[in-house]
């Protein structure tokens, strides 16, 4: 029997870059999908006045989270499926990128958007081995009420310029292409 190897991802930084932050833009990419727990998201970003959610994605549960962000009033922007690059632009304006999934192996998304400069806010199963709490991301629980005071935090956070460097040195050290 052969030897397995364990390749990480790597994320193309050129393209995955920093660019100027809108402020109070939050983002969600990948799969609209009940284990991703994006409703948990809705009913947050639904909570923080001056912030807007974009969702780049598509999946089973697009039409009952659009119905949820509308009975909210969520600021929501619903981008759809997007080519790489055009993500990777979008990524480099977000303030946020949220990422509250019941489980994930290896979430390269989480680290396209840690390479962008966004400030990372995940759930402890999204993030596993990648985030460290408060130095390159922030960790919150799977809880609509919590997520918001997290993403808040984040949004006001001194160290905010600080915790984005160590988010995409990480990126650049362990996973650059």
């Amino acid at each position: 029997m052969g030897k397995v190897e364990v390749r990480p991802h790597r994320i193309d930084c050129e393209m995955f870059r920093p660019a100027e932050k809108v402020p109070g833009m939050l983002l969600y990419a990948g799969r609209l999908s009940p284990e991703k727990q994006v409703d948990l998201l809705i009913r947050a970003a639904a909570q923080i006045p001056g912030t807007s959610l974009h969702l780049a994605g598509d999946g089973s549960e697009s039409h009952a989270l659009l119905l949820l962000g509308e009975s909210l009033k969520a600021s929501l922007v619903w981008h759809g499926f997007m080519a790489q690059r055009d993500l990777a632009d979008l990524m480099g304006r977000a303030s946020v990128f949220v990422l509250a999934s019941k489980y994930e192996q290896a979430s390269k998304v989480l680290l396209e958007a840690m390479a962008c400069g966004c400030l990372v806010v995940a759930t402890p199963e999204a993030s596993r081995g990648i985030i460290v709490d408060g130095r390159n991301g922030y960790f919150c629980l799977p809880m609509a009420d919590y997520m918001a005071g997290v993403i808040r935090f984040a949004l006001d956070d001194p160290s905010a310029d600080q915790i984005r460097a160590a988010a995409r040195e990480y990126v650049l050290r362990c996973h650059s292409a």
